[in-house]
């Protein structure tokens, strides 16, 4: 009662109130779409089986969108982009990792086997670590066909070379370490985009 009164009695302090719940509610208006497109973009990723949740059904919980994605996460995710998900379990190519756990051997055996993938050392993938945006980029310049080793671009500038072909934008490119959300939305955009040298996209 004492604030509505508050608020008749002054007409400047109702007119602040006001503008700042409207500023507020047009932030989060703009945050809850963003979240929305994600997880529309995440739904298509999960019926073409591109990505799965932690539980048995697609929920929004089961994204955990707000968590950061390891190298492991990713390696399986890159399988399943490129659809050798099935041939990777057949071949079960080697790697020299002693760190990668038993259910990404095969998805990270794959990718090492199709130069797709590099550890951080030798014998070490780095299989719990947290992906870098910049690491996850040059992973996916090379699904769309781009190769570092014969000069496309270099790992040094592969964050900036992915801005220049529309597969991440600015605010992905600001951050560093690979969040599940930006996951989803890196690899839904990289599905729409034409393979080097082709109108062909990976979709």
């Amino acid at each position: 009662m004492v604030l509505a009164v508050y608020f008749i009695g002054d007409e400047k302090m109702k007119k602040s109130i006001l503008a700042i719940f409207m500023v507020a509610v047009m932030l989060f208006s703009g945050v809850t779409a963003f979240a929305d497109q994600t997880v529309d973009r995440a739904k298509v990723l999960y019926d073409m089986g591109l990505l799965k949740g932690t539980g048995s059904y697609f929920s929004v919980e089961g994204l955990e969108l707000s968590r950061n994605t390891t190298r492991a996460e990713a390696c399986t995710t890159i399988v399943r982009m490129l659809g050798k998900e099935e041939k990777a379990n057949y071949q079960q190519n080697p790697h020299p990792f002693g760190d990668v756990p038993a259910w990404a051997g095969n998805y990270v055996g794959w990718l090492y086997e199709n130069y797709l993938v590099n550890g951080v050392s030798d014998t070490y993938f780095g299989a719990q670590d947290i992906i870098t945006v910049q690491q996850f980029s040059t992973m996916l310049l090379r699904v769309l066909g781009y190769d570092d080793s014969r000069g496309d671009f270099s790992y040094a500038n592969a964050v900036n070379f992915a801005i220049g072909c529309g597969l991440i934008d600015s605010e992905i490119a600001s951050h560093w370490e690979l969040s599940r959300k930006d996951m989803i939305n890196m690899c839904y955009t990289a599905l729409r985009l034409n393979l080097k040298n082709s109108a062909r996209t990976l979709i």
